[in-house]
């Protein structure tokens, strides 16, 4: 695959996407954005969820693409 999102976990009307990955030689040709926007309906309009949850880290290969699809930082946490 090309493009794998690990999955949806829904809760209600919420849902958080994990483990969003894209192979090295095949980023930044649309394919991961394409299958998120896919999700991202999928999400509302079949399962009616208003707010969808995406954890990335700062600077991650992906988080300029989830902005530019609307999600906007909320928090930072840490763990130990």
């Amino acid at each position: 695959a090309i493009c794998k999102i690990g999955s949806v976990i829904s809760e209600g009307q919420s849902g958080v996407i994990t483990n969003v990955f894209t192979r090295a030689n095949a980023r930044r040709k649309g394919f991961a954005e394409a299958a998120i926007r896919k999700l991202i309906m999928n999400a509302k309009d079949v399962h009616k969820m208003s707010d969808l949850l995406l954890f990335t880290e700062d600077g991650s290969n992906g988080h300029r693409l989830y902005e530019k699809l609307g999600f906007v930082k909320v928090s930072t946490y840490c763990m130990i």
